[in-house]
């Protein structure tokens, strides 16, 4: 088994602390080493740019986000149950890493940076998983709609959760995630 890489988990940690903060722009190679505790030259060894290190970022999280919530899902009842669970978790995990969901609302739907094609990957997995969950929520959607529904979901929740964590942190989770609910699935009497 490889010994985990400390100094590369200190910078991905710093980059996006450094990012959400003050953003990607505006955050240098110089910034996230000193911010990490680690020397320019263990920073350059572990990613030769800003723009590889911050698409290693967006795969790490991928990596890290997609399979815990494919999990999620895959433990639930099929109808409404699926997305109310996938809503709540992707909030739980937001509210784990702040910083984070600041920086995914400002870059997962930006299609000019350089590591577009990682945040896009990310982007469709965690579309993939709504799609999924709002399937069995309504059945009433055709495939197509459906997948436009899911990134408008995906969008909803991130935005969402980042509105709860910085204006309105006083509300339960159980709060956003009702107010969710009642956004994509919307009332009728067979949903009652």
């Amino acid at each position: 088994m490889a010994r985990p890489n400390r100094s590369r988990e200190a910078i991905l940690a710093a980059a996006a602390e450094l990012a959400a903060s003050r953003g990607i722009s505006a955050t240098s190679m110089d910034d996230i080493a000193q911010f990490a505790g680690v020397s320019k030259g263990s920073l350059y060894y572990n990613f030769e740019s800003k723009n590889e290190l911050f698409g290693a970022l967006f795969v790490k999280v991928q990596h890290d986000l997609v399979p815990a919530l494919q999990e999620t899902l895959d433990g639930c009842a099929d109808g409404q149950d699926s997305l109310r669970v996938l809503i709540g978790e992707v909030l739980v995990r937001l509210q784990a890493q702040p910083a984070l969901a600041k920086l995914l609302v400002a870059e997962i739907f930006r299609s000019d940076r350089n590591w577009s094609e990682s945040v896009g990957t990310f982007r469709d997995s965690l579309a993939q998983l709504f799609s999924t969950a709002l399937a069995a929520a309504r059945p009433d959607l055709d495939d197509a709609r459906s997948l436009l529904l899911a990134s408008s979901s995906l969008g909803a929740v991130l935005t969402s959760g980042l509105e709860w964590l910085v204006f309105e942190p006083e509300r339960s989770r159980d709060e956003v995630v009702d107010a969710l609910m009642m956004l994509l699935v919307p009332f009728s009497p067979e949903t009652a």
